[in-house]
């Protein structure tokens, strides 16, 4: 008799099937198999694409499904701020985690202006990197409070964006916006943040989406530094 096994499929196991499509990109090749390694440990990730060359990379992309982009700073043949500007450009659907040893207030503002999803150094400790690569991938952004006390002290560009409207964060902001700026910023995502609020994840994201318009910053990092800045939100709501 021919036995056949069924599995059920329910919301609980269904993450197991999702797979998150993974380039890396980095100067130096024993790092990077030492990260492919380490990723290919974790269920859901699979890297699809890595290189030293970050055109090799763009041309990669244009025909591939990319999900989220790991990448060096310092790099010979294009740097990675160079390097996420465009991916910005051009892909700004795909996450960009950005990794280095560089932590000078100079670097993070760079990243920050450029509009990578999260910033942490090679140093770190392996959870802390799976840590911050699934709050990428979920959230959409990463950066602790170390780093976000570092960046708060940073002034924007005065240059208007075409969609900002003049004049302060605090007068665009209103108090279920600046509410759904102080979960995020505590890493909260859009699916808690509806629960606590009693609203739906759709009319979270169509807030956030609204809250990028009005403060005219290409990612939700810029907006909660912007919000540090002009203490819409402050750092000790935020702990």
């Amino acid at each position: 008799m021919l036995l056949v096994a069924t599995v059920l499929v329910t919301p609980k196991n269904l993450n197991f099937f999702i797979m998150y499509r993974i380039a890396l990109i980095d100067d130096h090749t024993l790092f990077r198999k030492s990260l492919i390694s380490l990723l290919s440990e974790m269920d859901d990730m699979i890297v699809v694409y890595d290189t030293d060359d970050g055109e090799k990379l763009l041309n990669f992309i244009q025909n591939q499904e990319v999900d989220i982009v790991l990448l060096d700073l310092q790099m010979p043949k294009m740097d990675g701020f160079t390097l996420s500007k465009q991916l910005r450009e051009k892909y700004p659907k795909i996450k960009i985690l950005a990794l280095s040893q560089l932590m000078t207030e100079e670097v993070i503002y760079r990243l920050v202006k450029v509009g990578v999803n999260g910033y942490i150094s090679k140093n770190s400790e392996t959870d802390q990197f799976e840590t911050a690569l699934r709050s990428v991938l979920v959230k959409g952004f990463y950066f602790d409070l170390p780093l976000l006390e570092l960046v708060r002290r940073f002034t924007f560009s005065n240059e208007p964006h075409p969609t900002a409207i003049p004049c302060t964060t605090s007068e665009l902001i209103t108090p279920r916006e600046r509410e759904i700026i102080l979960y995020t910023a505590k890493g909260w995502t859009s699916e808690a943040i509806s629960k606590v609020l009693c609203i739906s994840v759709r009319t979270v994201d169509s807030h956030k989406r609204t809250i990028l318009e009005k403060t005219g910053c290409s990612n939700f990092i810029a907006v909660i530094v912007k919000c540090l800045n002009e203490y819409v939100i402050s750092l000790e709501e935020v702990k």
